[in-house]
């Protein structure tokens, strides 16, 4: 866990930077025959509660709040949808448009303790070059696949999600959906 007291800007940056650091690893690994490591990384933004707790022979910085406690959900979300970075529609708003070019929604989920469902966006300019670009091509497609699912227009939804999966099997979001039909 990490914390950016500036802006999201920052957050999102070293999520990026993660990834094209784990992407360069697992390029040295490879020779060697390792298998390669995923990461997924969940970005929220709230007030958090900052402080020491231990005892008099170990003590440990901490941080605690419902904030924290979503981004955990989220981050653990990342498996579910294939992707590498998952932010709230709160962080979401708080980026800059500069930063908001290889982003998509992917959904809208109610996560354990909690009772209101929170809009995720993936991230997706960490991913390989040809992944990130089908993402990119198929953005509008994407979109009008969610609009379809959320309004029950579930073949209509599952049609336009299915060419996504035909172009694209890679494209962890989209295979998830025609699971839920």
């Amino acid at each position: 866990m990490a914390l950016f007291a500036t802006n999201i800007d920052d957050a999102v940056r070293a999520a990026i930077a993660m990834h094209e650091g784990v992407r360069e690893w697992n390029a040295r690994r490879a020779p060697h025959g390792y298998d390669v490591v995923k990461i997924g990384i969940g970005i929220h933004t709230g007030r958090v509660m900052l402080g020491t707790i231990g005892e008099s022979e170990r003590m440990d910085g901490t941080v605690i709040a419902d904030a924290v406690n979503l981004a955990s959900r989220i981050e653990s979300l990342t498996k579910n949808y294939g992707a590498g970075i998952l932010i709230s529609d709160s962080a979401h708003s708080k980026m800059s448009v500069s930063l908001t070019k290889d982003i998509r929604l992917v959904d809208r989920v109610i996560v354990k303790g909690k009772t209101e469902p929170v809009k995720l966006f993936e991230i997706f300019s960490c991913d390989e070059t040809l992944l990130r670009n089908h993402k990119s091509e198929t953005l509008h497609q994407f979109e009008q696949g969610l609009i379809y699912y959320s309004e029950g227009k579930l073949a209509e939804a599952k049609t336009v999600i299915q060419t996504i999966i035909d172009k694209n099997p890679a494209d962890g979001s989209a295979v998830l959906y025609p699971e839920t039909y």
